[in-house]
């Protein structure tokens, strides 16, 4: 939270379910605009060796490349919403993580 970001850089970080698996993740700009979809499936032995209940370990990370040049520049939220196997959509809003970056492309 708080970075300046410009041209095309790299998201990545993981996510899990307990009792289910993800099927999806989306990253959200500004709470409402879907950007798109993560790659799933990236290993994350280091993370996975903290956690318990986390059958789909190692391979929890996600990755994308995330464009700035699409948005206009000044602050900006980024989020993740997650789906999974049963059904479940977890949406950006209350309580879930929000980083605050700023664009600054020329």
């Amino acid at each position: 939270s708080g970075a300046t970001l410009s041209g095309t850089v790299d998201i990545s970080g993981y996510v899990y379910g307990v009792g289910t698996t993800v099927r999806g993740a989306v990253l959200y700009v500004d709470l409402m605009y879907s950007y798109g979809t993560f790659t799933l499936g990236q290993p994350q032995p280091d993370v996975c060796a903290t956690l318990t209940n986390a059958a789909a370990c190692p391979n929890i990370g996600f990755t994308m490349k995330f464009d700035t040049r699409r948005l206009d520049n000044g602050p900006h939220t980024l989020s993740v919403g997650v789906e999974t196997t049963n059904g479940v959509m977890f949406i950006p809003g209350v309580g879930t993580p929000v980083l605050s970056v700023n664009i600054n492309n020329p």
